[in-house]
């Protein structure tokens, strides 16, 4: 996984260049702590999808958090290192 960092308003962005499929958010108003989310059209609308599409794409939807989660903490590594140096 690739990410870009860049620069807004004095905080450190990270955009996701390779894996769209997970969005990961930090919630001030819960004490900081992170949500994710992936996005996956599986059904039509107002249907539900099969066990077997569920099955079929679990593991993906799960990989892909936990390499959304990996970047994020490496890049909050880096980030607090740079705040840490004088």
């Amino acid at each position: 996984m690739q990410a870009v960092p860049r620069q807004r308003k004095g905080s450190k962005v990270v955009i996701n260049t390779k894996a769209k499929l997970t969005a990961l958010t930090v919630r001030e108003d819960a004490g900081g702590s992170v949500v994710a989310c992936v996005g996956l059209l599986l059904a039509a609308p107002d249907t539900s999808p099969s066990e077997a599409l569920l099955r079929g794409v679990i593991g993906r939807a799960m990989s892909s958090i936990e390499s959304a989660v990996k970047l994020f903490a490496d890049e909050l590594e880096k980030y607090s290192s740079d705040a840490a140096t004088p």
